[in-house]
Order: C-alpha cells, then structure tokens, then sequence
C-alpha cells in the first residue's frame, strides 16, 4: 500500500474525531475563556479533518496517476484515477486549509485555545497517521528490497545516482548565478556612477565571489561524474528521462520565461515613464544571470534529450511530451493572469469612479497585463498548437497521453472552479449594489471579479472542448465491441408479440 496515508488517515481520524466528541461533550468545566465555542470548535476540526482526508486521497490518486506514467503503467493511469485525483485535491485541500487557518487564529487570538482536548486529540491523530503511513511504506520498500533483490536494487541505485546529480545541478546553476549577478552587479554599477559594493575589493577577487566559485566549481564536478560516468543512457529509462526533462529542461525554460517576463515589465515601466531608467534597471545584473544560467541548463539537457533520442525513442518521446505540458502549464497561467488584469484595467477605466482616480492606478495592471500576453501568449501558442498537430495526426498517440488528460482535466476543472467562484462574488456585489441603490458604480467594485471569471470560464470552456474531442476520437477510434446475438432479448419481443397474434 504505497499510497496508504489516506486510508491510515481515515481509520484513525474518523474515530478519533467521536472521541473528540465525546470528550468535549463531557467536558464541563470549560476555563473562563471558551475560545471559539464548543459547537464551532467542534465544526472546525471536524471540516478540517474532512477536507485533509479528501485533500490526501486527492494527492495519493493524483501521485498514482504521476507514477503510473513514470514507469509506463497504464492500469495507474485511468480516467477514474485523474478525474478523483483532480476533484479529491481540487475540493480537500482549500477546505483543510481554510479550517485550519480558522482555527490556528483562534489559538492566536486566544490563550486557552490551544489547551482544549479537542485540538489535541486532533493534533495526535494526524501525527500517528504519518507515523504508521510511513512505517507501512518502509516496510513495503524493505520487503521489495528484500524479496526482489534486482530490480529493486536497480531501481534504488538510479534513484541515488539521478538525485545526487539534480541536487548538484541546483547548487551548480545556484552558485554560478550568484557569483555571475555579483560581477554583473559591479559592473552596472560603475556604468550607472553609483558607489560599488565592495570599497577596496574588487568584484573577482572578494570573499562572497570566491566562495561561490568554490560551490560552483564541487558541484560542477559531482554533477559531471554521478550525471555522467555513472549514468547509463541506454538503460537508465525513466530516472534519467525525469532528470533531463522534469529537473533540467522545464526548469531551465522557466528561469529564462521568469527573466524575461522582469526584463519587459521593467523596459515597459521606463517606456511609460514610471520612474528612472537607473533605477527601474537594477534588476538588470539578476536578470541577465538569470538568462544565462537558466538558458544553459536548458540547452545543455535539451542536447541531451536529442542525442539520446535515438537510444530509446519511447522514452524520449514520453519525456518530451511531459515537459511540453509543462511549458504550456506555465504560459496558459501567465495568459490567463495577463487577461485578467487586461479586462479588470478595462472595466475600470469604463466605471464612473474611473474619472476621480489619476493616471497612475492603470499603468502597473496595464503594464503587467502586456508583459503577461507577450510572454506568455507565444509560450502557449507555440507548444500547444504543436501538441494539437500531434494530437490529430492518426500515427501518434498524443490523445491516450496520461499527462495530456492531466492537463486537461486541471484546466478545466480550475476553470471553471474559479469562474463559478468568481460569478458568485460577483452576483452578491450586484445585490449588494442594487439594495443599497448605488447603480454603475458598482462596476468598479465587479472589475476584478467579472473579469475573473470571464478568463477563467473561457479557460475551462476551451480545455473542456477539447477533453471531449479526445474522448470522441478515442471512442472513435476504438476496436468496435462484440456484435449482440440475433436472438437476443430485443429480438425474442417481436416473436412473442406474433405468437400471441396468431394465437
């Protein structure tokens, strides 16, 4: 039972949540200070609870599903398993978090709060679910170990030589952008006339640069031998697909989208007139290390991923897949955002309270708006409709991708999560406008909540088209089942109908 946390988890809160009742039930002696009240007391944990057990089943379903497609396992990767996955985290999860968050402000703003046994029988129930899931996974991991010495010790050794290699490539890729934005830094501000940093010591030669290289230089050589002399790209498999996809491509093209979103939100800043171009521009030094450093990770496993391509297509092709939706997950985000700080800065310079406010309130949500689409938008565009080329083509199987329906299924359940949310505090701003008879004006207070959920309704609306679309052409697509009898039950009916005719 790998993913055994929710079903410890439920065995053991579930009955220690009637405890907790009967305790608190019995509990007549409450100290001067209720807190929160018994009966809410009681309702908070009980929510909280709740929203952990689905939250977890969520995530363990959703891990299965990440698993599953790891290691090439179609029975882990169902659409029931997404679809729960998805609807399990979606729900539990912000439940939890917002019980929680209700209950640790009443120990905040109570002393006698945190002394009440409910709490404390909810606090040690969680902590001996993690106990015994913990030690079931570790029995599980020593049995396989033990009963299939191998593959087992194969799978371990991959597991320790591709981890010490990514933890070495993050220290790597961290040192050598730290001791480059050290020089950069220097450098800008001596373009810029502004005192430098260090008085006497020059950029190369201080303590801060050194030790940095010296971090660079150890993990740059860790990095080369479990990355490289250890590894095996012919038969590695997935373990090595994961680190030059998940861990060195998608990571790298992240810190170069992040650089470049600061560089143009900043060149739009000057352009506009917000402030210095001096000042605006000391980001300059971090964001060129930045570029640098992210953009030579991704070069140097994108190489790697074509040159070892031939050696495992599959693979390779699974890899490749994952980080593209990956890609994708990123500039839809950025999209989406863009869009709705687009339409909010819209509405708002439409609303009556628009004409009292100065120029100023529109040019950050503006600025960040066009930053967003002109990043984001060729991201997405870009890869997606690459993936949709692949997708309609009959020789590829881009459709029965497990990270495909995942992406899917996150963006359209997001979606429209989020647009329901947002009509809804939108609608109640509307009642609220109309009972207290205040008119346009209300457009001011629905920018933001209009233009959320139009985004994210056209967001969920999209994905949940073309989930259907792939469902249809893989139904489509599909062997046609067994033919029924002729002389099935539809075709007995007709007969006795004749029979009792002639009769």
């Amino acid at each position: 039972m790998i993913f055994g946390f929710a079903f410890v988890l439920l065995t053991l809160l579930v009955p220690g949540s009637v405890i907790a009742v009967i305790v608190a039930a019995r509990d007549r002696t409450p100290p001067a200070d209720p807190g929160m009240g018994t009966v809410r007391r009681l309702f908070v944990y009980l929510l909280a609870a709740l929203g952990l057990i689905a939250g977890a089943n969520g995530v363990a379903w959703l891990l299965q599903a990440v698993v599953g497609t790891a290691i090439g396992d179609a029975s882990l990767t169902g659409d029931t398993t997404i679809a729960l996955g998805v609807a399990l985290t979606a729900v539990g999860v912000p439940a939890w978090l917002a019980f929680w968050a209700v209950a640790q402000r009443a120990v905040r703003a109570s002393p006698h709060e945190a002394s009440f046994l409910l709490r404390h029988v909810y606090l040690y129930a969680l902590l001996t679910a993690s106990v015994a899931t913990a030690a079931i996974a570790a029995v599980e991991l020593l049995a396989a170990a033990m009963g299939v010495a191998t593959e087992a010790g194969r799978t371990l050794r991959l597991l320790q030589v591709y981890g010490v290699a990514v933890a070495a490539l993050a220290v790597l890729a961290l040192a050598t952008g730290s001791a480059l934005q050290h020089v950069l830094d220097a450098a800008y501000r001596a373009l810029a006339g502004q005192p430098p940093l260090w008085a006497t010591t020059p950029p190369l030669a201080s303590n801060a640069v050194r030790v940095l290289a010296a971090d660079a230089l150890v993990a740059a050589l860790v990095w080369w031998w479990y990355g490289h002399r250890l590894a095996r790209p012919a038969d590695d498999g997935w373990p090595r697909a994961a680190a030059t996809y998940a861990f060195g491509i998608f990571p790298g093209a992240a810190a170069v989208v992040a650089a470049a979103s600061v560089l143009l939100y900043q060149a739009l800043q000057v352009a506009f007139g917000a402030g210095p171009a001096v000042e605006r521009f000391a980001v300059l030094p971090g964001v060129l290390a930045t570029l640098v450093v992210g953009g030579g990770v991704w070069a140097v496993h994108d190489a790697r991923a074509r040159a070892e391509a031939a050696l495992d297509p599959a693979q390779a092709r699974a890899g490749r897949r994952t980080s593209d939706h990956l890609l994708v997950a990123i500039g839809l985000v950025a999209v989406a955002v863009g869009l709705v700080q687009a339409l909010s800065a819209a509405l708002g310079a439409v609303a009556p309270a628009a004409t009292t406010l100065h120029g100023d309130a529109w040019r950050d949500p503006t600025i960040l708006g066009l930053t967003l689409l002109a990043v984001g938008g060729p991201l997405w565009a870009t890869v997606w409709s690459r993936l949709q080329r692949r997708a309609h083509a009959e020789t590829d199987p881009e459709r029965s991708a497990a990270v495909r329906r995942v992406y899917l299924t996150i963006a359209f359940g997001v979606g429209v999560a989020v647009a329901l949310v947002a009509a809804s505090v939108a609608l109640y701003e509307v009642v609220v406008a109309v009972l207290d008879g205040r008119g346009p004006a209300v457009l001011w207070d629905l920018r933001t909540s209009l233009a959320v959920a139009v985004v994210a309704g056209g967001v969920g609306g999209y994905h949940g088209a073309v989930l259907r679309e792939d469902r249809t052409a893989s139904a489509a697509a599909a062997p046609p089942g067994p033919a029924r009898p002729a002389g099935g039950p539809g075709a007995r009916a007709p007969a006795r109908r004749r029979r009792r005719a002639a009769a």
